[in-house]
């Protein structure tokens, strides 16, 4: 196939968990002042936690060897391992950093898709009726993984796994991968073959099935990232001199190219949770490729390198905060970075019943989550369910009762 996905995507339940917690912070402008490109230590990076303190990709050994790996802010690098075989790549994460997923050589020296659960080992998912597989993508809780696998022939079919069961072929007869998909697994983005040599971009749903979506009058294009709730889509998809542009779809108001930075040709790779911020590559004006930030106030930003000439980015945290991606020094080698506001991503709330942040747990915190219960604001979303019901209420008084540290 033509493209490969690095990044992904997000749980609404966890968004909602995130703002109940006052997590959500907006996202930070490419000429932020506050705004950092660390150099993470890794070869390259692909998919970033809601908050950004984690991040997975694959780092290069001393034995000549990929290695998935797992940084942790400020700088904890972990090596996954692989199924037997000598490399393994991380592609995906889920919103709490506990469970990674992306591809090995198992001791059969067979590539196959795994899923990876803290503190591990590598579990191996098992393919359709072929022999390879790879995984890119995994929901918010972890549960459910995307990729493609492999049937007899050598056809790569989109693929879901839930857990660590059987896969699920996503489009039949056509041949396809599975790139991203949204908060809890009923959605995947991908890309599928429609004709001889035209490929576009496809949405899956449980309800409705493979949506093929339209392009700019080209005959390529992918669709890579989906929003928390599965109804915002960005990838690319060709334009009629077969040049690739950055998108974002909707089923209301279609296909937006994204525009470039001065060059021919962009592509998105990571969306934020509400699917107001996209982050993906394009090539400027003198033909560099450059890691871009776009959301509809600011429009297409380059956020800059290490240093170097090119860069993309590959993935977003959650709240949109943190971009992740690969970029070169000032010695042209490229690295993995995390763009974003100086120093480590807040930590969680101490106390998250003290609703009104005053550090004391009294009747003005139940009078203002009631108020807010009653408004369906999601900070009363307390079960992270997306409803607004008596188990939010028991949930707030049991963080009321257990008081604050």
């Amino acid at each position: 196939m033509l493209m490969v996905q690095c990044g992904k995507r997000r749980s609404v339940a966890w968004v909602i968990a995130a703002s109940t917690f006052g997590l959500l912070v907006p996202a930070v402008a490419a000429q932020d002042e506050r705004a950092l490109m660390l150099d993470l230590g890794l070869h390259s990076a692909s998919d970033a936690s809601i908050l950004g303190g984690i991040v997975v990709g694959q780092q290069y050994t001393e034995q000549n060897q990929w290695r998935a790996v797992r940084w942790t802010a400020p700088g904890t690098i972990e090596n996954l391992g692989t199924l037997g075989g000598v490399s393994s790549f991380g592609r995906g994460v889920s919103a709490l950093g506990d469970v990674v997923v992306g591809q090995s050589y198992n001791a059969d020296n067979r590539w196959r898709a795994f899923r990876w659960v803290a503190p591990g080992p590598m579990v191996e998912l098992a393919p359709l009726d072929g022999v390879r597989s790879e995984a890119f993508a995994v929901s918010d809780d972890g549960l459910v993984t995307v990729g493609w696998a492999e049937v007899p022939g050598g056809w790569r079919k989109a693929a879901r796994w839930v857990g660590n069961g059987l896969p699920e072929n996503l489009t039949g007869n056509a041949d396809s991968e599975g790139y991203g998909v949204n908060a809890d697994g009923s959605v995947v983005v991908g890309i599928i073959r429609t004709g001889a040599s035209s490929y576009r971009p496809f949405v899956w749903s449980q309800p409705t099935g493979v949506t093929i979506l339209p392009s700019f009058g080209g005959q390529i294009g992918s669709a890579q990232a989906v929003s928390a709730d599965g109804t915002v889509v960005a990838g690319m998809a060709g334009d009629a001199n077969q040049n690739l542009l950055a998108f974002r779809w909707t089923a209301e108001h279609g296909m937006l190219a994204l525009g470039t930075l001065g060059g021919t040709s962009s592509a998105a790779t990571g969306i934020s949770a509400d699917g107001s911020v996209i982050v993906g590559w394009s090539r400027d004006s003198q033909n560099r490729k450059r890691a871009f930030r776009w959301d509809a106030i600011a429009g297409m930003v380059d956020i800059g390198t290490l240093g170097g000439n090119e860069a993309e980015a590959t993935g977003i945290s959650t709240n949109g905060q943190y971009i992740v991606g690969n970029a070169q020094n000032a010695q042209g080698q490229w690295r993995a970075f995390r763009f974003g506001p100086g120093g480590p991503p807040p930590p969680p709330p101490e106390c998250p019943a003290d609703l009104n942040a005053d550090g004391v747990l009294d009747f003005f915190d139940v009078q203002l989550f009631l108020s807010l219960f009653a408004a369906q604001d999601a900070r009363a979303d307390f079960t992270a369910d997306g409803f607004f019901n008596f188990f939010d209420v028991q949930a707030f008084l049991a963080a009321f009762s257990e008081g604050c540290p």
